[in-house]
């Protein structure tokens, strides 16, 4: 089957690299790409297809891209019996660009005058190792068919900014070419040919400027009229989509926060529930501590009270003068635990009745 790609795409093989200044092989040619066109009811049913051509050196890039001419009734494209021969096949292949240039301005020259607006076209047809180029007048046809370049092209959609752009400024583009052409021969050498571009307002002048070691240049690049290189806002689907997968993102990064957060507060609970046995074991312990003092100081008093009555058993042994002393001073002490030792069993009570014993009471 053959595409049929409209003649203007001559130029862009100007923009692929020569061969003594090349990065990859394949950028010293044209990268074609044919993508099928299916009805909007029937995505099996092809109908036609589309078209995307670049070319790069390495430092500039230009890609077009368009639909092919339609094979249709009443734009049938004459036939070429060296394309039926063809090898076919293919959608995708890299066409020499000294091929490319030579096939697309014959077919120009041969169809620049009196002819159908379909024959201003090259027949295309894309097979593995070779691709086929023709033109025709109806009486004169040109052919040519290339061997597609081996290697690897550059990919070329990495490069292409994202995105909506600032803004855009529409000039002419013969008159910007002839300013940089004439500011390219005012730099000088080769070697140090540089054009800075520097834009201030969209609806406004931009400045083109370039020196040289005797001189500086400066030029001006107004818009076209009517063009106020207005701030863009129309939304694209790439903006909508690459704005669907930031959000999804952000809420998987929530969904990450909420989950640690979760994790966290579990972690929180665990500790207090500890924390909240650890207390319990501290105040246990410190109840067991106070009836422990408590008990001790029982033990101290009964000390206590043990030590007057042995007092007491030495009154036995002294003189009666001192016996009568000691004995108020034994009735005092007994006045002091009578209350006490109402409840047999306690350390108060015996001591009472070891007292009272010891008086022989």
């Amino acid at each position: 089957m053959n595409h049929l790609l409209p003649v203007t795409l001559a130029p862009i093989a100007d923009i692929a690299a020569t061969d003594n200044a090349v990065r990859f092989g394949a950028t010293t040619g044209v990268k074609i790409d044919l993508t099928p066109i299916t009805a909007k009811d029937d995505d099996t049913n092809i109908i036609g297809h589309s078209f995307t051509a670049v070319a790069t050196d390495g430092r500039r890039l230009l890609r077009v891209k368009g639909e092919c001419d339609t094979s249709k009734e009443p734009n049938t494209y004459p036939p070429i019996p060296a394309l039926d021969s063809a090898p076919n096949g293919q959608l995708s292949a890299v066409v020499p660009a000294k091929d490319w240039t030579k096939a697309f301005r014959e077919a120009e020259k041969l169809t620049r005058r009196g002819c159908k607006p379909i024959l201003r076209n090259v027949a295309f047809v894309c097979g593995e190792q070779v691709s086929t180029l023709a033109s025709t007048d109806l009486e004169r046809v040109s052919f040519h068919q290339p061997r597609n370049l081996d290697g690897r092209f550059p990919a070329w959609e990495k490069v292409i900014p994202e995105g909506t752009p600032t803004y855009e400024i529409a000039v002419d583009p013969i008159l910007l070419a002839e300013l940089l052409t004439t500011m390219s021969k005012l730099a000088g050498d080769d070697h140090a040919k540089r054009v800075t571009m520097s834009f201030h307002q969209p609806d406004r002048p931009f400045v083109l400027r370039t020196h040289n070691p005797s001189m500086d240049a400066l030029g001006i690049m107004v818009p076209l009229a009517g063009d106020k290189g207005q701030k863009i806002t129309q939304r694209t689907t790439t903006d909508a989509e690459t704005e669907i997968a930031e959000l999804r993102a952000a809420l998987e990064s929530k969904d990450q926060i909420i989950a640690d957060a979760h994790e966290e507060l579990e972690k929180l609970r665990e500790k207090s529930a500890e924390d909240e046995t650890h207390i319990a074991s501290l105040k246990e312990t410190l109840e067991y501590k106070h009836q422990r003092i408590a008990e001790l100081a029982k033990e101290e008093n009964g000390q206590y009270y043990r030590e007057q009555i042995a007092d007491l058993e030495t009154l036995r042994k002294i003189d009666a003068d001192k016996i009568g002393t000691q004995r108020l001073i034994l009735d005092g002490i007994l006045t002091t635990l009578k209350p006490l030792a109402n409840n047999p069993g306690c350390i108060a009570y015996d001591v009472y009745h070891q007292a009272k014993e010891a008086l022989g009471q």
